[in-house]
């Protein structure tokens, strides 16, 4: 099998969870700094594939990171999931977090094959709060 059938065949066994997940944090918006059960539920999911994710992380209660391989470029795969105050998830950080979150987990088992690292870096408080600030300063990108 290809690589390319490899991830698809990984994406696909991901999809309907990905749905829920995604389902889930759009009828449980939390604005920025305040993902406390979106963070967890994010991390709960993909603990069901790979126990190390480090959480939290970056002086943040709610941000998180889990790294697949262990040699090559890094790609980091930004999961956004705050919402906006009085609006939900206008902005689609539902669907920005479960896309992420499905191509790291659908790379994780080809990276070493690719010659790469895979970083999904859950980064709270993007609408105006700047998670991505705090992120930064630990040097996770």
């Amino acid at each position: 099998m290809t690589l390319k059938n490899n991830f698809k065949s990984e994406l696909e066994s991901l999809h309907s969870g990905l749905i829920e997940v995604n389902d889930w944090m759009y009828e449980n918006p939390e604005t920025g700094f305040e993902e406390f059960e979106t963070s967890k539920h994010l991390v709960n999911y993909i603990k069901q594939f790979d126990e190390n994710v480090l959480y939290p992380t970056s002086e943040l209660d709610t941000a998180f990171e889990i790294t697949f391989g262990k040699e090559g470029p890094l790609i980091v795969l930004c999961v956004e999931y705050d919402a906006l105050p009085e609006i939900g998830h206008a902005c689609g950080h539902n669907i920005i977090a479960t896309c992420s979150i499905g191509a790291g987990l659908g790379l994780r088992n080809l990276v070493e094959e690719l010659g790469i690292r895979v970083k999904l870096l859950g980064t709270p408080a993007e609408e105006g709060g700047g998670g991505k600030n705090y992120i930064i300063r630990e040097r996770c990108f």
